[in-house]
């Protein structure tokens, strides 16, 4: 089971040693480390109160990665400036009640700078592949490949918040633990609404029949794959049916709060919506900062976006090998009305000049079930539902049962009372919604083949211009802006620092890399 951190990321337990030692890790896509604090952690671990650390002495089957003492040094710096510290070690690895991975190596980390953590959350789980990962080291889905009944995972990811509420009176929102790291909300998931499966699938999670994409976006000169992330091709992007230029990649991350893309296509999207942007501007006389309206369309990109909850709204639409994935209103807008204020929502997406193509985060993932097959290389994509009674026959063999391996003891899902089994795809089924939109349907402009020019859409923000907070409508805006650089700044994060040091190996243009840089 997972657990929704107030919708900026997911967390699951796992053990490790003998007797197993509990932590809640995000299990992150982007991401192939694994680590843990430790209990050998500096004083920049103690502002994260009740952290469950790592003791070396308290397990069995403990033991060194390496004999190489520098073998088993751990380092990663992210794009933002976090930075873990620590060493590789050897122990017992246990998810769910009966997949345990003899040996697997993690870090154990000794010290963290510039941390920005969710609540409990007590390391990351990397799921990507070994080539992105910091060390040579085999990472935990190889070890994994050798165990399952499929060489696959899959995850639902409920927009229900699973953690305590913050009380509003209180400074638990956001808390300043030394060393520049910070901790938002606080205790231990109070229950569990999503879901990891490893081995297979859930057919109860999702309707119809998944969609099947091949991985290999990145390749090197002499057509090799590089394998590093779970990245897709996309035909197209379109706005409210509109095409608009694009890149034609897409990197599926689990550990990515938003929807990130190229500042271009980001900046037209939120100028047709009719969106208020704001980046953050550093206040010389205080040193703090304070959100400066700026243009949508700036090449500079802006930090966060918000707009009317109840104006007409264009959909984002991913176009992969003839499929239509739609992010809707309902699944991109994230509704924080206060009582009394304007009816203000913050848009679930961001630019970045760094990235060489789309990610698609959590947003992406709370509409639509998503398979990884590290076996055939490949991506499968479902519309998420709760509790479907319906099976796809071309799925039957992928769903996990209490009577297959795995870490997952999920019963079948229950026939139709007609006794059918889907063979089709998806067709429409009540969606998890982040915004419910109560309005009547709005009319969007019909289908295009030709995409917008920015400077033919109409833009409500000014460049340079200072967002007052004494209107309510200001104060609704500041406090939607604080909100959303919480969920931007986690965004920014480790899910990034990869890609970004990739992508300036990689070159782009054709998806092709230089041969001096395998």
């Amino acid at each position: 089971p997972l657990s929704n951190c107030h919708l900026v990321l997911w967390t699951g337990e796992i053990g490790l040693g003998t007797p197993p030692q509990k932590f809640s890790v995000d299990f992150d896509t982007g991401s192939s480390d694994l680590w843990v604090p430790s209990s050998q952690c500096d004083n920049t671990c103690d502002g994260f109160q009740g952290w469950r650390r790592y003791t070396q002495t308290d397990s069995s089957t403990y033991s060194v990665a390496s004999p190489n003492p520098m073998e088993n040094h751990f380092l990663v710096q992210y794009a933002d400036g976090e930075r873990a510290v620590g060493e590789h070690v050897k122990d017992v690895l246990q998810l769910g009640e009966s997949l345990h991975v003899v040996d697997q190596i993690f870090a154990q980390v000794t010290s963290i700078q510039n941390f920005q953590s969710c609540a409990s959350e007590e390391g990351i789980f990397g799921l990507g592949f070994s080539m992105i990962s910091s060390h040579n080291f085999p990472t935990p889905i190889q070890n994994l490949k050798r165990q399952l009944r499929h060489p696959i995972f899959s995850m639902t990811l409920n927009v229900e918040d699973d953690y305590p509420t913050d009380d509003p009176s209180s400074s638990s929102g956001q808390q300043h633990t030394g060393n520049s790291n910070q901790k938002h909300g606080e205790g231990h998931a109070i229950k569990s609404s999503s879901e990891i499966v490893f081995g297979g699938v859930n057919q109860r999670n999702y309707e119809g029949c998944l969609t099947w994409h091949d991985l290999g976006q990145f390749e090197w000169s002499d057509g090799d794959v590089f394998q590093g992330y779970w990245d897709f091709k996309l035909e197209g992007v379109r706005v409210g049916g509109t095409s608009m230029p694009s890149s034609a990649l897409a990197i599926v991350d689990s550990g990515s709060t938003n929807i990130v893309g190229p500042n271009d296509a980001v900046g037209a999207f939120a100028t047709v919506n009719n969106a208020h942007c704001f980046a953050m501007e550093t206040d010389p006389s205080t040193g703090g900062k304070n959100p400066i309206q700026v243009d949508c369309g700036s090449s500079a990109g802006f930090d966060v976006a918000v707009v009317n909850c109840d104006a007409p709204f264009f959909a984002l639409e991913f176009i992969a090998d003839g499929v239509k994935y739609t992010l809707a209103k309902e699944d991109i807008l994230l509704d924080i009305r206060m009582q009394g204020g304007d009816d203000m929502c913050l848009l679930r997406l961001q630019g970045s000049n760094d990235t060489p193509g789309w990610v698609l985060g959590d947003p992406f993932f709370n509409k639509y079930y998503v398979a990884f097959d590290f076996g055939q290389k490949r991506l499968g994509f479902a519309k998420s539902t709760q509790n479907s009674g319906n099976m796809c026959e071309r799925d039957m063999s992928l769903e996990m049962s209490s009577n297959n391996n795995g870490s997952s003891q999920i019963p079948p899902p229950t026939p139709p009372a007609n006794g059918k089994i889907k063979t089709e795809s998806p067709s429409a089924v009540p969606e998890v919604a982040v915004f419910v939109d109560n309005k009547a349907d709005q009319s969007l402009p019909d289908e295009k083949s030709d995409y917008i020019p920015k400077e033919d859409l109409s833009a409500t923000s000014s460049n340079g211009k200072q967002w007052s907070t004494k209107s309510k409508f200001g104060v609704t805006v500041f406090v939607c802006v604080l909100a959303g650089l919480l969920l931007s700044r986690i965004t920014r994060r480790r899910r990034m620092q990869k890609l970004e040091e990739n992508a300036e190996q990689v070159e782009m243009s054709e998806f092709t890399a230089d041969e001096n840089t395998r």
